[in-house]
């Protein structure tokens, strides 16, 4: 818990003094600016920091709370960091990408956050209001904000001038705005602001381990009817353990299971999956009016092919978070009406994976043309969005759609919205489009596309999108566009398009 757990630093350490920056929990080291493969750094794929208390002392005046890199999703999440003299509670480093801050308390430093430069921030429930200088100084960064308390001083404070924050609603304690760079916004979606959190607390007895049921993760041994035997067993949560969990067919979820949680494990395709003989790994089979919360899942190559991490055939609402794919898609739903909630999921599945299974021709490198999130007269909110490379990343097929925090990777197009759909997007970043490609980076058909602060950007201008938006009157491109140029980059003031 955050008040159980407390790592102190010792008052006067050495190394901590004035301008130092140096911080107490790293997640990573590149201060020498060594080769990549020599850095002494964690993966910065997924770094997750919860329930704890970091204290940095008395006497330290240049000390860092947590030095954070986190690429394709991430979390911070009931942290507390505080001192009696300090640099920052939290500085994100230039290289990271996107991760969802929640539940923060900073405390006792000159600034609460410190964000060099990321593409993509989610925070919500911060109270930097203890802190002496600013809650937030940041600089050519994009940020969505919600729910954050500075008391009586400046929230954002700008080190230079086309950093941009977004905040969701204006519950927030404001002491000036120095630079003019925060955008205030509400849209039709604001209903769907927010995320469900998970109840839990079971007793042991309440709880199957899928070990316990014969499961073994060892990337090797086919686990799939131990795992369905834990679903079968009417205990409320299902947990897997350490390891990789090879599975060759579909996997019910029925109603009794309100929690899956993978604790961060892997998940591996046997061939009859990975071939296509089963349309997803894991199945919402019954109706429900319990949300069921499926989280906690790091699912690397070994996870892949023509398959998505679930089908929801059944009336029940849905809660997804902490999921990470690599090279398999997400969801999809063949009956509609239910409410799901996405909470920091990455995926990739427009990239040839290797040694997949096709019946005929045995183990061949396969290019997935799955649409990684798929939703059919569903209602959905998603913050931290990442379905990184696809040749369309989502579909909204009659759905009513918020996304806080969307992003996309590669050529593919990014959003079709259609059959009445209405889509509202609160910060969208595109990586590395392609310059020559006939497909959009977004398409209406008889639908509602929203979109507020949207960065497109690419290393070269080969790697950005020609085409836009397109719906049925045609085309439109950056020339269309209200926009701001630095290099290569755009920002998208707002556009609609019905």
């Amino acid at each position: 818990s955050r008040e159980g757990t407390v790592i102190r630093l010792a008052d006067k350490s050495v190394g901590f003094e004035k301008c130092s920056k140096k911080p107490l929990i790293s997640f990573v080291n590149n201060e020498h600016k060594v080769a990549r493969h020599e850095e002494y750094t964690n993966v910065a794929f997924m770094n997750t920091i919860e329930d704890i208390t970091l204290d940095c002392g008395v006497g330290n005046p240049g000390a860092v709370g947590i030095k954070y890199v986190s690429s394709n999703c991430g979390r911070i999440e009931n942290v507390s960091v505080k001192a009696e003299g300090g640099y920052c509670g939290i500085y994100v480093d230039n290289n990271s990408s996107q991760a969802t801050f929640e539940n923060i308390a900073v405390s006792g430093f000159d600034y609460g956050l410190d964000i060099a430069k990321s593409a993509m921030l989610v925070q919500s429930k911060l109270d930097l209001s203890r802190c002496k200088v600013a809650g937030l100084f940041t600089g050519g960064s994009t940020v969505i904000g919600s729910d954050i308390d500075s008391g009586l001083i400046p929230t954002v404070s700008f080190f230079i001038g086309n950093g941009r924050y977004y905040f969701t609603d204006k519950n927030i304690t404001f002491a000036g705005d120095p630079s003019g760079n925060n955008v205030y916004f509400e849209g039709y979606n604001a209903h769907l602001r927010k995320m469900p959190k998970n109840p839990r607390q079971n007793s042991p007895e309440e709880i199957a381990f899928v070990d316990d049921f014969g499961a073994i993760g060892d990337g090797v041994t086919d686990s799939t009817r131990a795992i369905q035997r834990a679903m079968n067993s009417g205990k409320p949560t299902v947990l897997f353990g350490n390891g990789e969990y090879l599975i060759n067919a579909k996997i019910k979820i029925p109603s009794t299971v309100k929690t899956v949680d993978f604790l961060f494990c892997s998940l591996a395709c046997g061939i009859r999956l990975v071939g296509g003989e089963y349309d997803a790994a894991f199945e919402i089979s019954e109706n429900s009016d319990e949300l069921l919360f499926m989280e906690n899942l790091s699912a690397w190559e070994n996870f892949r092919g023509h398959i998505r991490l679930v089908k929801h055939a059944a009336h029940r609402d849905a809660v997804f978070s902490d999921i990470h794919l690599m090279s398999a898609s997400m969801y999809f739903n063949n009956v509609p009406g239910s409410s799901v909630y996405f909470d920091n999921c990455f995926l990739t599945t427009g990239t040839y994976t290797r040694d997949a299974w096709i019946p005929g021709d045995g183990f061949v490198p396969v290019y997935s043309h799955i649409i990684p999130y798929e939703f059919h007269g569903q209602t959905v909110y998603g913050r931290q969005v990442n379905p990184e490379r696809a040749d369309l990343a989502m579909l909204n097929d009659g759905s009513d759609i918020l996304l806080d925090g969307f992003r996309t990777e590669g050529p593919g197009s990014a959003l079709k919205t259609v059959n009445g759909g209405k889509t509202e997007i609160c910060l969208f970043n595109a990586g590395i489009g392609y310059k020559y490609a006939e497909n959009p980076l977004f398409e209406t058909c008889g639908a509602t596309l929203d979109i507020t602060g949207a960065l497109a950007f690419g290393y070269s201008e080969r790697t950005e999108y020609n085409i836009l938006f397109r719906d049925c009157s045609g085309d439109l491109g950056w020339d269309d566009i209200k926009s701001s140029t630095i290099n290569h980059g755009k920002l998208i003031d707002k556009h609609t398009s019905n």
